[in-house]
Formats: structure tokens, sequence, C-alpha cells
């Protein structure tokens, strides 16, 4: 079975060069690729879940899952209502227990389609602060609303919001002594048009000449997203044990 290698002390070097230039980086695809695998992998572990489209996600050890046939906890994070993902990953390990999150759905297009019978679907997203509807809710917050303590499977479509999102599971890692998931699937955005997504500062799009001077990065929905930010989040999630495939 084929393995890849990678030289991760190298590639890690080349995310804090960015962080220290505070590079914006070339538009298009172009701009994720800095971001390498940082992990020696046999590729005939990875599976593509949930078809070729958009909803569909790479996944490691789906298949040891299957046969182990243990209680497998998938979290699944955006959603607009289709639940072609869910349905692949149920189809895939069958003991799967899954909850899925997407605060931007109206009740009116919650009532429109129904949530398949295995999967426990909220209104809600998660964010680095709880909000006092309880509209968004900390990672830490998530977990004791669902009553879990551990998440096998992270799988993120936030169109964005994922940067909150993996702060969020940093912090509760680092300071609320919350295990990480074992494995997070997500896509990250270098462009998002959803309103409301980048309110607040923090690491985000390409700023301006005084912002920049300062080092203020303030998120705005539709612009596009740094690399210094895209560096900063992976540097994060690898300070916690997460590796690249």
């Amino acid at each position: 079975m084929e393995t890849k290698l990678f030289d991760r002390s190298n590639i890690l070097q080349n995310w804090q060069d960015i962080i220290r230039e505070a590079r914006i980086g070339p538009q298009g695809h172009a701009r994720y690729a800095p971001f390498k695998p940082t992990f020696e992998y046999a590729l005939g572990n990875l599976k593509r879940v949930g078809g070729s489209g958009d909803g569909g996600k790479w996944l490691i050890g789906t298949d040891a899952e299957r046969q182990a046939g243990q209680r497998y906890v998938v979290l699944s994070i955006g959603s607009h209502m289709d639940f072609k993902f869910e349905e692949s990953i149920k189809a895939e390990v069958p003991a799967a227990v899954i909850y899925t999150f997407d605060c931007t759905v109206t009740e009116a297009q919650a009532r429109s389609k129904a949530v398949p019978k295995y999967v426990t679907f909220h209104r809600v997203c998660i964010d680095e602060v709880s909000s006092a509807d309880k509209s968004r809710l900390t990672y830490d917050d998530i977990l004791t609303l669902i009553g879990e303590s551990k998440v096998d499977l992270l799988k993120i479509d936030a169109e964005g919001a994922e940067f909150k999102l993996m702060s969020s599971i940093v912090e509760s890692t680092r300071h609320e002594g919350r295990s990480p998931p074992r494995q997070i699937s997500f896509e990250m955005h270098f462009y998002t048009n959803f309103p409301g997504m980048w309110e607040g500062s923090g690491p985000g799009v390409v700023p301006s000449a005084t912002a920049k001077a300062n080092g203020e990065w303030r998120p705005r929905s539709g612009m596009a997203q740094s690399q210094h930010a895209m560096a900063s989040m992976l540097l994060e999630l690898d300070s916690i044990g997460f590796r690249i495939l």
C-alpha cells in the first residue's frame, strides 16, 4: 500500500513565515498551495463519503469503524437542510449517531424538509462565544447540549464560519478540558458571500493599510480570506494534535 511522506517541520515553518509576514496570498486556489499534508498515511485508508459533489468529504478509518460496530458520534456543521452527507455516513458506519447544526436555516426551511430519523437537528451554530438567545454556542456548550463527551467525526461546511468554529474547539480543548474531535473534515473558504459571517475583530480578510500596520484583521462578508488567517488556524489545530491529510 502506497504511503505518503511529508517534511512537517518545513511546512510548519512556512506557515509561521506567512503569519510573521502577514501574507495575504494570491487569489484563487493558489492561495491553498502552502497548506500541504503534515501526516504520514496510507492512501488506501482514505475514502470519499457523500459523493463527488460539494457535500462529499474525504475521511479516514471508516472501514475500521464499520467493522468495529461501536457507537460513532458524528457532529455535522452546516447543512441547509441537505442531508446527503448524513445519509452517506450512516450507510458507511451504521452505528453512527448524528447531530446536525445549522443556525442559518429558517423555521420555514426547517419545516419544509423532513429530517432523517437517525439525525438530531439543531438550528444552532458553533461560535467563539455563546449568544444570549442560544442560537450560537461554543463547542463546549454544544457537547453539553447533546450530552456527549467526545466526537468521533466533525464535518464542517460552514461557508467561512470554520475559522470561529476552530477557535472554539481549540479554546475548549485547552481551557475546558474537552477532548478534541478524533477527526475533522472541513472546507476552508477563502471567500464567502454569506452575510454576517465576519462580525467583530479577529484573523480574517485582506485589511486596509492602516489595519495591517496596527495588526487589526476585521472580517467582513464577501471578501477574500488571507493566507495569514488560514495559517493561524491550522497552526492552532496542529498545536492540539491535529495533522493534515
